[in-house]
């Protein structure tokens, strides 16, 4: 406590000079300053017990205020500890899957990668010029979700990504290919860009492919595709069938090992699409933490905070993603050849992109 009366002390004494210096002369053989410290010392206790609560407020205020501080600072670091060990973490992950596409490259290519790609390996990567983004994109993966981001990156529009429809999204006027660029522009995007992709386990994708194109009604597929595997692989199809979509899982395995009609983005191998050896991705995420991975990938290039990757599914919302028992489901109506040649088919994909297939061959 003597802490507080010296302090209570010492205010009463400067208080006392200040009021003294407005009063006349004291009286002679009075030392001035012996007067103001007799003063001090006859104030002092009376004030203490006067300022003590203020003090003591005062203090708890001062320690409070402190504590917080400390507190503050010490959860800004762990989060700031957190956030570098997250980032460390998928930096990680990136290494070990950039590591897997260039030993399958090597092997693949014997080493005599392409340095200069031309507008055919480039054609389905889209540029977004305002964040210098190029995102290649592989139907099935989420890709309809991807051009809602960048639409929107790209500021012509204001709408909200949900607002936005699945016809309007896949507008080839709504977002340019970097094969419409001439080669140098092409080449310059390429080095200066960030460059990113997004693959899924391959069986599953092929599932999700049959279900989407010809488990639902869909005109331009069944006329270009359906009715054409229902006359090759159905011994003498009524004319009902071919006039109906209801070619069933092993038809469509069949007709897409086979190949007959030229590759469709759909089912086609995802090396095949974005070309992995011919250019250097700078991520490549996978779609089983599509959320996690596109969010992270967002706040690596600076965009915003108030933007990030849609969640919603815009068709066939009410069904059920496309996952391991489905993927089981279908492939148990496929004979045990149909299903390695089906496997040989995307081998490369399981390699590259380090997934193990799950189906017994």
């Amino acid at each position: 406590m003597d802490w507080i009366f010296n302090i209570s002390g010492g205010i009463c004494g400067v208080l006392l000079v200040v009021i003294d210096r407005g009063v006349p002369r004291v009286k002679a053989g009075m030392q001035r300053n012996g007067y103001l410290l007799r003063k001090g010392r006859k104030c002092s206790t009376k004030s203490a017990l006067v300022l003590l609560p203020t003090i003591i407020i005062v203090f708890i205020i001062i320690v409070l205020s402190t504590s917080q501080l400390f507190t503050e600072d010490a959860a800004l670091t762990e989060t700031d500890t957190e956030l570098r060990a997250q980032n460390q973490d998928m930096l990680d992950i990136q290494a070990r899957r950039k590591a897997y596409i260039q030993a399958v490259c090597r092997k693949q290519t014997n080493n005599n990668i392409i340095a200069n790609p031309s507008p055919e390996h480039v054609w389905r990567i889209y540029v977004e010029d305002n964040y210098g983004l190029l995102y290649c994109e592989v139907p099935k993966v989420a890709c309809s979700n991807w051009k809602r981001t960048l639409i929107r990156l790209s500021g012509n529009i204001s709408m909200k990504p949900e607002d936005m429809e699945h016809k309007f999204v896949h507008d080839k006027t709504q977002l340019p290919t970097l094969d419409t660029y001439s080669q140098s522009e092409i080449e310059w995007r390429l080095k200066n860009y960030f460059k990113f992709i997004f693959v899924r386990e391959p069986f599953e994708r092929f599932v999700s492919a049959f279900r989407d194109k010809f488990q639902h009604p869909h005109k331009y597929y069944h006329s270009v595709f359906g009715r054409w595997i229902i006359k090759a692989y159905r011994k003498n199809p009524s004319k009902k069938e071919l006039n109906t979509n209801n070619i069933t899982f092993p038809e469509f395995a069949r007709f897409v090992i086979q190949n007959p009609l030229g590759p469709d983005t759909h089912w086609q191998q995802m090396n095949r699409i974005c070309n992995p050896c011919q250019i250097q991705y700078d991520f490549i995420g996978h779609y089983e933490t599509i959320n996690e991975e596109a969010n992270w990938l967002l706040r690596y290039v600076n965009i915003p905070t108030e933007v990030n990757f849609p969640k919603f599914k815009d068709i066939h919302s009410a069904e059920s993603v496309t996952n391991e028992v489905l993927k089981k489901h279908y492939f148990s109506q496929l004979s045990s050849s149909v299903k390695a040649m089906l496997y040989k088919f995307y081998e490369v994909d399981f390699e590259m992109f380090n997934y193990r297939n799950t189906i017994p061959l």
